[in-house]
């Protein structure tokens, strides 16, 4: 028999991976799969990546049953432990980003199989000496991912994020962050209101043209900085592009994006960042690079 250990983030999703817990390690030991179960997620003290060490050698498959968030603690757990496992992801956090971007959507118990026959092998980013999945992002409204109080996101799901988000506009978008970027496709200096290196369609559930054409396993991750506006008329302009993503236009002033294997952040200030919708820490250097196809999602 195979061995699975299932990181069962059980209050994501409306306590939906709580709920539903028994029927899917049922649906596993009927796949042939022994399970190990540990809870993680806010308030539970398991160390994953000290547990995944401790049982290495025992594990054929890691399940992680939460959001975004979770599989960014999962990823981190495994590639500092230099295990080449593969993952199954059951997504039901509250805007689940990645999971769109790799076409898994919430199937767990009712579907067919918990561990799909298909693979995918993917891109992971580094983050100074953490790992992330999809995306590392600083300034305006990054920090409403982590901020927004559990209980809140599972009473109103996305809503919560808008709310959180229209109450933080006046400040997000009035913060002038001055930074130095500098890397093989881009080196610039200058004030931003917004910086993120990701690997997915999607942000926060907010699509854009800009990331239409991302591949996840091609070794490269897209880069958006948005230069901080003096006035209404460039809020205007910056939304206009992002909605467009024609960053070529001679109206676009603000919006500049490229892709890149490694590029460099330096900060007046430390800067807060957000790692996968989790907290990143405040920094005032950030050096963000792209480790090729080093995780593989069964799906």
């Amino acid at each position: 028999m195979k061995h699975a250990i299932v990181l069962l983030n059980g209050k994501a999703g409306n306590n939906y991976g709580r709920r539903n817990a028994c029927r899917i390690i049922e649906k596993l030991n009927n796949e042939g799969y022994e399970t190990l179960v540990l809870p993680v997620g806010p308030g539970v003290s398991t160390n994953t990546t000290e547990t995944l060490k401790e049982y290495k050698d025992w594990i054929d498959l890691v399940v992680t049953i939460g959001g975004d968030g979770s599989l960014h603690h999962t990823i981190n757990a495994l590639l500092k432990n230099n295990m080449e496992k593969p993952i199954t992801y059951l997504p039901c956090g509250t805007t689940n980003d990645f999971a769109a971007s790799l076409g898994i959507t919430l199937g767990g118990p009712d579907a067919a199989k918990i561990v799909g026959d298909d693979s995918i092998t993917i891109d992971a980013g580094l983050f100074n000496q953490e790992y992330f999945s999809y995306v590392a992002a600083f300034g305006a409204l990054t920090e409403i991912s982590y901020s927004t109080n559990q209980d809140v996101k599972n009473v109103l799901g996305y809503t919560a994020y808008a709310l959180n988000s229209l109450a933080s506009i006046p400040s997000g978008l009035s913060s002038r962050i001055r930074a130095s970027v500098v890397s093989n496709e881009f080196t610039g200096e200058g004030e931003y209101m917004y910086g993120s290196v990701s690997n997915c369609h999607s942000v926060a559930g907010i699509e854009s043209p800009l990331l239409d054409t991302v591949e996840l396993d091609d070794g490269y991750f897209e880069v958006v900085l948005i230069k901080a506006p003096d006035n209404i008329a460039g809020l205007v302009e910056i939304a206009s592009t992002l909605v467009s993503g024609d960053i070529e236009s001679k109206n676009n002033t603000h919006v500049i994006m490229f892709r890149t294997k490694k590029v460099n952040f330096r900060f007046q200030d430390k800067t807060e960042w957000t790692l996968d919708g989790e907290y990143g820490g405040s920094v005032k250097e950030a050096a963000v690079s792209v480790k090729r196809k080093k995780l593989t999602l069964l799906r």
